[in-house]
């Protein structure tokens, strides 16, 4: 049994919980952590684009690079190229050229081979391997390659005007490259640290199940090793009982039966110190030891009475009448319940048939029956020590009396309406042959093991058909007759006069998931169920969660500023027309939900000043080209036309700052280039700047038209916008694949372990609803109790002074004692039910034993208005 693994839970529990802890922290320092190790630059002047190191000094000291490796940056204006030897050393571990076009092929360069040039030049940028892992890795596309994403870094800024930021951006790009732990996703970590933890309460659940499971164990063995304890210490007692019997008055095989329950006894006993020292580390085994043990234990308790019971009763000693009293208390008492509940049965003529008139004959029957079993035990018990095989024979006679009188009235009672559903619950009573632990008396003193004819068995039937009769639903009848038919172990001793073996309907082991252990569990098809919703559940909601967390960035702008202060600088330059291009022209088409407002600087200039028409350029309607270096060098200009834009020590435009060239050609074509900003280009992800080719293509739009002006402004500022709403975002660590699986597993498990919560909480909910069934069931019978105490002279009288007089009287006497008798061992069961800790009051068998006992106590109930009934009806009749 797993569930006795109390130590390999406790462990596996600690170790979770550890787990979780490491991981929690892990996470929680790998997402907070920041790099710390320098960036070392080398700069070799001169350098093209105004990068000096005073500049980028200036920049640095703002905010200093920092990176997650120790590495080094070497920018220059030679051509450079990866050596082809693997293992070749890097003078150091970034290389940017500041070169526009490649190298030539047909130069050459100290130990390279030119014709493979081409091919191993990486466009300015050359990353050491051993530094950046995932240059050499196939990623699918080349534009995952550091190298490329450093490029990148570098081209972009140097495209929208930054000198030294280029540099600098590189260099940070660089820095955070060179991270190589583990990957820095809140959600993986919040994945893993709720799957671990969820998998920690899981193991706990297990822990404390199998915590609860022991001390049940141990328990169990306490309660059976008391009762081979009694049964040990009256043994001596007990053999002088047994053996002091006169020979004639022994039965057969007496003294075998002794020597083998005294052995049992000493065998028990010596069992002892094995399961103790057992129990203190429970195995399987020793489960099945206990269990064994326990059973041996009460049947060695219920031999025990049947031996003083029989010695008893042939011996004539003082509690012969007692024994007697139980032994026909297993059939009488039944059919008491059954003649009460008649007495309340409406009755209603059927057509065809006298109706109730059979009904009335076959229970007058029964009563008779009843007192005849009743007379003969009060003679019995006026005779003690008299030869048992004097009255043997007629003990069985009444026995089989009553059980004729039974199966009549079951017939009378078959014959009404639903006959059908009243065989149905016949026959789910029909396995339950128990005669309630008084077999083994029964045949000590001479009667067969159970009532002759079946009797038991009949009385149990119609008892169950006047429970219907008397209005009681048949559903409930047939679950009730299932309890008692599915659960074959006998009854302690003297358990024919304790409720706690009576079945109690809606509380079938099995049913609603309570197993006989008693523990809450689902069903194994809705565990199944429920796995696979929670892998379902689990998987749909990690997947927009992935997508969200390795997506790129949104193109459409998410924010609610507006654009800031935009004005136009040389709008005179323009093609005369009607309409002119104004700030207020360009605002109005500007989207308001930038992230970021920024002031824009619309700057109209002559295309002749600025560019040169590339030798490359070919005839078009709508572009010209024109050559990078051109481009640069008029950004470059531009920016210098606006100091009041730009940072004196750096160069660079000032973060708020934008410049819109709008270039216009002689013979008044032109149109939008791409944006100089302030903002400075940083990670892999943001769609900040542009492309080299886009710079290198100047539009020819008709530049009289302002409105197609303005548009063309405003959509320049849009890509701005969502340049910077991009900005400073990098490659995610996981792609979806791997982060979703990973989220659907932590998913699966914590919705799994919220099903083992809601198992426990079913659970304690059921044992809290248990605990409120007891009470409620144990004030009844109180309640009930009290009220009969309270009448019992009263019935006393109706039973023995009026119906009682006369022949009858000795029938009235025994059930009367019989009676009271049920009355004491009802008050003497609930206050043992009420003694109960609150745990054990939860548990579903302690709750069949409260119900019960309210149930017999409204059948005592039912029998003394019976007796006040007849009593009654014998005055008015006697008047």
């Amino acid at each position: 049994m797993a569930s006795m693994r109390r130590g390999l839970w406790g462990t596996v529990t600690a170790l979770l919980a550890a787990g979780t802890v490491a991981v929690g922290l892990t996470g929680i320092g790998t997402m907070a952590a920041e790099p710390g190790e320098p960036v070392r630059l080398q700069l070799e002047e001169p350098l093209p684009y105004g990068i000096t190191k005073e500049r980028v000094e200036a920049l640095t000291e703002q905010d200093p690079i920092r990176s997650w490796e120790p590495i080094t940056v070497r920018v220059t204006d030679e051509w450079i190229a990866r050596p082809l030897e693997e293992d070749a050393d890097y003078p150091a571990d970034v290389q940017l050229s500041t070169q526009l076009e490649r190298m030539p092929v047909d130069m050459t360069v100290p130990g390279y081979d030119p014709s493979t040039l081409p091919a191993e030049r990486h466009n300015g940028v050359v990353v050491d391997p051993e530094v950046f892992p995932d240059e050499d890795e196939d990623t699918g596309s080349p534009r995952d390659r550091p190298s490329i994403q450093l490029l990148q870094a570098f081209e972009r800024n140097r495209d929208m005007g930054h000198s030294a930021a280029s540099v600098v951006a590189m260099a940070r790009t660089a820095g955070e490259l060179s991270y190589s732990g583990l990957p820095r996703e809140p959600l993986l970590w919040i994945g893993l640290t709720g799957a671990m933890g969820a998998l920690t309460l899981g193991a706990g659940l297990l822990w404390a199940r199998a915590v609860r499971a022991v001390s049940e164990l141990r328990r169990r063995f306490r309660l059976a090793r008391a009762r081979v304890a009694r049964v040990v210490l009256d043994l001596e007692a007990l053999e002088v009982s047994v053996l002091a019997l006169p020979e004639d008055r022994r039965p057969s095989g007496s003294a075998q039966e002794w020597n083998h329950f005294s052995g049992r006894a000493l065998f028990l006993l010596q069992r002892e110190e094995e399961l103790e020292s057992g129990l203190r580390r429970p195995t399987p085994r020793t489960v099945s030891a206990v269990d064994r043990y326990a059973d041996a234990a009460d049947r060695l308790a219920e031999d025990a009475a049947a031996l003083a019971g029989t010695a008893e009763v042939r011996g004539g000693f003082a509690g012969a009448g007692d024994v007697l009293d139980r032994v026909a208390s297993a059939l009488v008492a039944p059919a008491e319940r059954t003649l009460a509940r008649l007495g309340q049965a409406p009755r209603q003529d059927r057509p065809g048939q006298p109706g109730h008139q059979r009904v009335d004959a076959a229970a007058a029957d029964l009563r008779d029956a009843v007192d005849r079993l009743l007379s003969l035990l009060e003679e019995v018990r006026g005779t003690p020590g008299e030869d048992t095989s004097s009255w043997v024979g007629r003990w069985i006679s009444a026995e089989a009396r009553i059980g004729q009188c039974a199966l009549e009235l079951t017939r009378a009672l078959d014959a009404g309406p639903d006959a059908e559903g009243r065989n149905e619950l016949r026959r789910a009573l029909l396995p339950d042959r128990g005669v309630a632990g008084t077999a083994r008396v029964r045949e000590g003193i001479g009667l067969p093991p159970t009532p002759a004819e079946a009797s038991l068995l009949r009385v149990q039937e119609v008892l169950l058909l006047a429970r219907a009769a008397a209005g009681e639903p048949l559903h409930a009848l047939v679950a009730e007759a299932g309890t008692a038919r599915g659960d074959q172990v006998s009854p302690s001793v003297s358990a024919q006069t304790r409720p706690t073996a009576a079945a109690v309907p809606g509380a079938v082991p099995g049913s609603a998931g309570i197993p006989k252990a008693g523990r809450f569990r689902f069903r194994k098809g809705t565990r199944m169920a429920g796995a696979l919703a929670a892998v379902l559940l689990a998987g749909a909601a990690a997947a927009p969660l992935a997508a969200q967390a390795t997506a790129e960035p949104d193109w459409y702008l998410e924010g609610d500023q507006e654009v800031g202060e935009v004005s136009v600088d040389g709008a005179e330059l323009l093609p005369a027309s009607d309409v002119e291009l104004t700030a207020e022209e360009i605002r109005r088409r500007v989207d308001p939900e930038l992230t970021e407002s920024f002031d824009v600087t619309v700057a109209v200039r002559r295309a002749e000043d600025y560019l040169d028409r590339s030798p490359e350029d070919t005839a078009s309607e709508y572009s010209r080209r024109v050559t990078l270096d051109s481009a640069l060098e008029g950004s470059e200009k531009l920016i210098g036309e606006f100091p009041e834009l730009a940072d004196e020590a750096t160069g660079e435009l000032e973060p708020n700052a934008v410049i819109i060239p709008l270039m216009v050609w002689q013979g008044g074509r032109g149109g939008v280039m791409p944006a100089l900003t302030g903002h400075v280009y940083e990670g892999t992800e943001s769609w900040l700047g542009g492309y080299s080719f886009e710079r290198t293509s100047a539009p020819l739009w008709d530049a009289d038209d302002p409105g197609l002006m303005a548009s063309a402004v405003a959509h320049e500022i849009e890509d701005v916008a969502r340049g910077i709403q991009s900005n400073r975002t990098y490659e995610a660590d996981l792609e979806f694949l791997p982060l979703w699986a990973v989220l659907t597993a932590s998913g699966s498990v914590m919705f799994l372990a919220l099903g083992g919560i809601l198992e426990a909480l079913a659970g304690t909910a059921l044992g809290l609803r248990g605990h409120g069934r007891t009470g409620r069931a144990l004030r009844a019978a109180r309640g009930g109790l009290e009220q009969l105490m309270l009448g019992r002279d009263e019935r006393e009288l109706s039973a023995v002074a009026i119906l009682g007089a006369g022949p009858a009287g000795s029938a009235q006497e025994a059930g009367q004692r019989l009676y009271e008798s049920a009355l004491v061992t009802a008050w003497r069961e609930a206050e043992a039910l009420g003694s109960l800790p609150l745990g054990a009051q939860r548990r579903p068998d302690t709750v069949r034993r409260a119900e019960a006992l309210r149930d017999r106590v409204e059948d005592l109930a039912r029998q003394d208005e019976d007796v006040h009934r007849r009593a009654e009806r014998f005055l008015r009749d006697s008047r």
